[in-house]
């Protein structure tokens, strides 16, 4: 008896978090046909849970007749988490499971004002490792975040990156284009020794809610520990990486969604 009452209340959580999900995601006016068609639940149940969501505020009666809304209790909470999301916080303990996972060091990095920076850092166990300096500002026409960010700013704001590293002689930048438009096919960076030599780079892009690019994150080996059978699993672990926390950032994209394989 007490099982099947604990089975009820687990589906009962299971449906009421399906239908915050649909205020929150979708639209902000549901009725319970709608409801329950979407969820494919009878009317009676879904209309059961939406008075116990409206009884405790998180859902209010819509000015259509018969629908609901998003309630003061659900807006309070978007706005109290809100507040306490930071990037940083929110991607530390994801690298240090991606970390975990392949034992290199990784990198979370962010673009403000025309500079690069690399915000934090989780360094892998090996005794041979790459360290970047945590704040300060690194070139973006070298390495493999900094084609991640070419990739994902808007065009007018490239191409004028574009036309200033022009005068720099040292810079291909058709050989630049190519390699961020590679990047914009892909959805990730690799890079061989380009800002220090023997190392390398795999990076993917951030992006948060209304896709909106936030930074990327960046894995860094040697060289002499690479072995090509592993590119696609690095590639794949960068895009796992960066989706999960853009989806915890508020991001819609498929990318985003794609958590674990």
């Amino acid at each position: 008896m007490e099982r099947k009452a604990r089975t009820q209340s687990s589906k009962a959580l299971q449906k009421g978090l399906g239908i915050l999900r649909k205020f929150a995601y979708e639209k902000e006016n549901w009725g319970p046909r709608e409801i329950a068609r979407s969820l494919n639940i009878s009317k009676s149940s879904a209309l059961r849970v939406l008075q116990t969501l409206k009884n405790e505020n998180f859902l209010s009666p819509a000015e259509t007749d018969g629908k609901y809304c998003i309630g003061p209790e659900l807006w309070r909470m978007g706005a109290v988490l809100n507040r306490k999301i930071n990037l940083v916080t929110i991607s530390e303990p994801i690298l240090r499971r991606y970390v975990g996972e392949v034992n290199e060091t990784m990198y979370l990095f962010t673009y403000s004002k025309s500079q690069l920076t690399f915000d934090m850092t989780v360094e892998c166990t090996h005794s041979l490792r790459y360290h970047l300096k945590i704040g300060v500002p690194y070139d973006i026409q070298v390495g493999a975040a900094g084609k991640v960010i070419l990739a994902s700013l808007p065009s007018e704001k490239v191409k004028r990156i574009f036309s200033s590293l022009r005068k720099d002689h040292k810079v291909n930048v058709d050989e630049l284009k190519r390699k961020v438009q590679t990047v914009k096919v892909t959805g990730y960076s690799f890079t061989v020794g380009e800002r220090v030599k023997g190392i390398i780079g795999f990076s993917a892009p951030v992006y948060g809610s209304n896709n909106v690019f936030l930074g990327g994150v960046l894995l860094t080996m040697p060289e002499v520990r690479y072995e090509q059978k592993y590119h696609k699993p690095y590639a794949d672990l960068v895009k796992r990486c960066a989706g999960e926390i853009a989806f915890v950032m508020g991001s819609k994209e498929p990318q985003a969604l794609q958590l674990k394989k």
